[in-house]
């Protein structure tokens, strides 16, 4: 989700083959926790390019290419406000997430395009 290029071409091709995009959920993220002295940077990288990075290329797409009366939802995490431990890598994005949201909406205001995030609690996936 992180790659611009591949996202452009799942909206071209979704374009191609439904005729538009009415609407966008993301949900893909990736979540690795650690205390903050332990936390491997790398690992830190590898979450940010997919829940920060890859948030803002999809929104970026869904901006560009939205139809009228279409709707963007984007996915946070109930834990960003509970402040576990081992959570603060993981928190940070999913908190920039929800910073970038309403800041969309108001860039889309007046093109009948409603941008939220939702913000689940624990489920069971193989979130890596």
């Amino acid at each position: 989700m992180a790659d611009e290029q591949a996202v452009a071409e799942l909206f071209d091709t979704t374009e191609q083959r439904f005729g538009g995009v009415d609407v966008v959920v993301h949900a893909a993220a990736r979540m690795t926790l650690s205390s903050v002295a332990n936390f491997d940077l790398s690992d830190l990288d590898r979450m940010h390019r997919t829940n920060v990075r890859g948030t803002f290329v999809v929104d970026q797409q869904a901006a560009r290419r939205l139809r009228p009366g279409g709707s963007l939802v984007n996915f946070s995490s109930s834990v960003v406000a509970l402040a576990f431990p081992t959570y603060a890598g993981y928190t940070a994005t999913k908190g920039a997430v929800e910073a970038m949201t309403p800041v969309l909406a108001r860039e889309l205001r007046g093109r009948d395009v409603p941008v939220n995030a939702v913000a689940p609690g624990p489920t069971a996936t193989d979130l890596p």
